[in-house]
């Protein structure tokens, strides 16, 4: 037992606030919500009640009754206007200094010494709470105890939220801490509601929980989190714990469990996209426009043995998880004429392969249907152009112009191919001499016309003949 001595003044103000104590000790007895013949609280108010009549407080020291003897001892204090010495005990919720002058109950003794403080009052009751299952209720402008379960009304909820500092609002019989995001809902002994929104950073139940006693607190309240509540509907004990002992304001409870309940379910093989989730893969899958008709893609998600978790459907994720185990797999699927050995050499991430491959097929596609006729190195030029327009566009095209126009006909015709798919060589003024300039703007019609051309098949660039060698 760690005690603290007393100034004083401080035994002077200590001993006033017992003395007040005896001059209503009825005002510790909570009033009943249910009353009657056999209630406890009744009982209790009409044993003070004597006890205060005839003055016989001190009778009481070795009382079996905790309360009745806290009284007692708590009397010889202010009998001897002396309390050099203090000591206290733990709650969730702090420390409770308290003195004694016998053997009560310290919870109980520490409930009665404080009876003008609206938490720590209930205390006096703490073994009543122990032994007859009671519960009590306390706030500024409430105090009320059942004996037999019955919840408190709504206007004790309001009011422990107004001492709290808790702004809240009502809808019906649900009372509302914040408004946004995601929300706990806690209904207390089946009657009104508590709804936590994601956006509020008090400690809500936490706070309110300091205006009860009860056997088990926690017990009484039910509580719901619909968020994937159809797949995993327990809340999570060890979160739920630290949270109603203060250790996490509602915002960061709320986060957790939403954290708890994506990794439970990616256990159980859900696949979620933001606030939807499948059970079923192609369900799942039907959300991906390029890889929902993809058998490889649905067997490797099949095979993985858990879900997946993203906050808007992406493509690449889907692909990235899968690629260690199932690329060959998947890139046969889409490629079927790319030989393996070459699939298996490629770098890069899941889409940049993907992008490759495609481009690939595309050039591939294009030197199989298309074909430029040509009379000279110059000519070639030209039909070199324009295959590299057609399988990696003008950028790309003129890049490779650059490096090839080595000669004055072949600098002219990238100055025509550039007018014609309009890119700007205006930076590169160095290159080309006024005569280029000059004789491709003659061919830079001519080369437009050729590109409006079909692909298919053969492109036709003998408009061009009479202009280069």
């Amino acid at each position: 037992m760690k005690l603290k001595t007393k100034s004083k003044e401080g035994q002077k103000e200590f001993v006033n606030k017992l003395q007040s104590l005896f001059e209503n000790p009825e005002a510790i007895v909570p009033q009943c919500l249910e009353g009657g013949f056999l209630c406890h609280f009744n009982g209790y108010r009409n044993k003070v009640s004597r006890m205060q009549s005839s003055g016989s407080f001190a009778k009481y020291a070795k009382s079996s009754d905790q309360l009745l003897r806290a009284l007692s001892e708590t009397y010889r204090i202010v009998q001897d206007e002396s309390v050099p010495l203090v000591t206290y005990i733990t709650t969730p919720y702090g420390k409770v200094e308290y003195a004694r002058r016998g053997e009560a109950d310290p919870a109980v003794l520490a409930g009665v010494q404080h009876h003008d403080d609206v938490i720590w009052r209930m205390l006096a009751f703490s073994s009543l709470v122990r032994t007859r299952k009671v519960r009590i209720f306390s706030s500024t402008n409430y105090y009320r105890g059942t004996c037999k379960g019955t919840p408190p009304g709504m206007e004790f909820y309001t009011d422990a939220f107004r001492d709290e500092e808790i702004q809240f609002t009502i809808d019906g019989n649900t009372i509302m801490v914040g408004s946004e995001g995601l929300s706990l809902k806690a209904v207390h002994m089946g009657s009104v509601t508590i709804e936590i929104f994601e956006n509020s950073s008090y400690k809500t139940l936490y706070r309110l929980m300091r205006h009860i006693i009860s056997p088990t607190v926690e017990n009484d309240f039910a509580f719901t989190f619909d968020f994937l509540g159809e797949v995993t509907s327990s809340m999570p004990g060890d979160l739920l714990s630290g949270y109603l002992a203060g250790q996490m304001d509602d915002r960061a409870f709320i986060r957790n469990t939403r954290k708890k309940r994506l990794a439970d379910s990616v256990k159980k093989s859900v696949f979620i996209i933001g606030d939807a989730y499948y059970t079923d893969v192609q369900a799942f899958l039907d959300n991906f426009e390029n890889l929902k008709g993809l058998k490889s893609v649905r067997q490797g998600l099949e095979a993985m043995g858990k879900g997946l978790v993203m906050e808007e459907a992406n493509e690449r994720k889907v692909l990235e998880t899968l690629w260690p185990q199932n690329k060959i797999a998947i890139l046969k699927e889409i490629f079927p004429d790319q030989d393996e050995k070459y699939l298996s050499r490629l770098k890069g991430g899941p889409m940049e392969q993907i992008q490759q491959l495609r481009q690939k097929a595309r050039e591939e596609e294009i030197d199989r249907i298309t074909s430029v006729e040509s009379w000279s190195e110059d000519s070639a030029f030209v039909g070199n152009l324009i295959m590299n327009y057609l399988k990696a566009g003008a950028e790309e095209t003129i890049k490779f112009g650059e490096d090839a126009a080595t000669n004055p006909a072949r600098k002219a015709i990238l100055w025509a191919f550039s007018k014609a798919v309009s890119v700007d060589l205006s930076n590169r003024n160095w290159l080309f001499s006024d005569t280029d300039k000059s004789f491709g703007d003659k061919l830079a019609p001519l080369m437009a016309e050729i590109l409006k051309q079909p692909t298919t098949g053969k492109i036709d660039i003998s408009a061009l003949r009479p202009y280069i060698s």
